[in-house]
């Protein structure tokens, strides 16, 4: 998929505008990054070891 550079300027100046955070400061590109990963599961796949980038769920069940 091709994207104008200019479109991605307007996506991220939404971003900001919707979640008013201004992303070229650290901290506020870290907050959202950190609540995408929350959104998706992927907090902390990267670092199991010989993982496939997901992490394994398993179900609870009684007794």
């Amino acid at each position: 998929m091709r994207l104008h550079v200019d479109t991605v300027h307007y996506r991220v100046r939404r971003i900001e505008y919707f979640t008013r955070r201004d992303l070229p400061r650290l901290a506020d590109r870290l907050d959202l990054w950190t609540a995408l990963q929350c959104r998706t599961g992927d907090v902390g796949a990267r670092a199991a070891p010989g993982g496939s980038g997901r992490r394994a769920h398993t179900a609870r069940g009684g007794s």
